[in-house]
């Protein structure tokens, strides 16, 4: 019952990035969504990507030991836009980025002593 801190390392934004396609100069630029699985059936989606301890707002509180597996999956969706300002969504399939670890949870309990 000891909240753990998650956090994932990757920028929330990539870009802007200029480039010239097919003689038009666009700008991508690109966001992530993280999607935290904690292994014990809790997953949130969050455009945070965590941070450690204090200051990190992904974390979590197991109610059971044992190995959980954690999964985080990072979905960057991107969008491109014209010196005119259209701005419009790359279409397709998004960049999906997925990192899996295993965890111990430990019971534990404080003890006071003098």
């Amino acid at each position: 019952n000891t909240e753990i801190y998650f956090l994932s390392n990757q920028n929330r934004n990539f870009g802007p990035r200029n480039l010239i396609i097919t003689g038009v100069p666009i700008t991508l630029n690109a966001s992530a969504v993280w999607t935290w699985d904690f292994g014990d059936g809790t997953v949130v989606e969050t455009f945070n990507s965590g941070a450690g301890f204090p200051n990190g707002e992904i974390k979590h509180i197991y109610e059971t030991k044992g190995f959980k597996t954690i999964t985080i999956t990072t979905t960057w969706q991107a969008k491109w836009s014209t010196k005119n300002n259209l701005d419009l969504p790359v279409l397709g399939k998004n960049l999906v980025q997925k990192t899996t670890f295993n965890l111990l949870v430990h019971e534990a309990r404080g003890v006071l002593i003098r």
